[in-house]
């Protein structure tokens, strides 16, 4: 997994979208409602923005950081194409709240506070996953170990 789209423009979504930039994968898009603050995030991270799900870039994974009561509706109103990872960062929604096949679901949980505007040493955050796919485990593991020095 190298290319990541974040979906979401809040504090997590920052940090994870300077995280990503910093890291070596490619962070191809930000995906968020809000424009200005969508815009404001690509900024930091040097990559496109869009509201348009028609204009939603092709990834290996897609995280979903919104509010967590918005996770199964972003996850259920986006063209995730066949086959890609949708994972969501909300700690109290279970992995049930992303659909199934076509795509790999995941939960992608950095155990930490966020902040507009603070930035963090994300590789001192511990991330942990879940997913119900056993063969995507290996796969899904190495894409936080990119940012982060633990993942559980």
């Amino acid at each position: 997994m190298e290319r990541a789209v974040i979906i979401g423009s809040g504090n997590l979504a920052e940090a994870l979208a300077r995280a990503v930039a910093k890291s070596g994968l490619k962070l191809v898009q930000i995906f968020a409602r809000n424009a200005a603050r969508g815009q404001q995030v690509a900024a930091l991270a040097a990559t496109q923005w869009t509201a348009d799900s028609a204009r939603l870039a092709e990834a290996d994974i897609y995280l979903i950081a919104v509010s967590d009561r918005a996770v199964a509706e972003a996850a259920a109103s986006l063209p995730i194409p066949a086959g890609a990872v949708v994972a969501h960062t909300a700690g109290s929604v279970p992995l049930e709240a992303l659909p199934g096949q076509p795509v790999r679901r995941a939960v992608f949980y950095p155990l930490q506070t966020f902040t507009k505007g603070r930035e963090v040493d994300f590789s001192q955050i511990p991330v942990f996953l879940e997913t119900d796919d056993e063969a995507l485990r290996p796969e899904l593991e190495a894409f936080p170990r990119r940012l982060s020095r633990t993942v559980i």
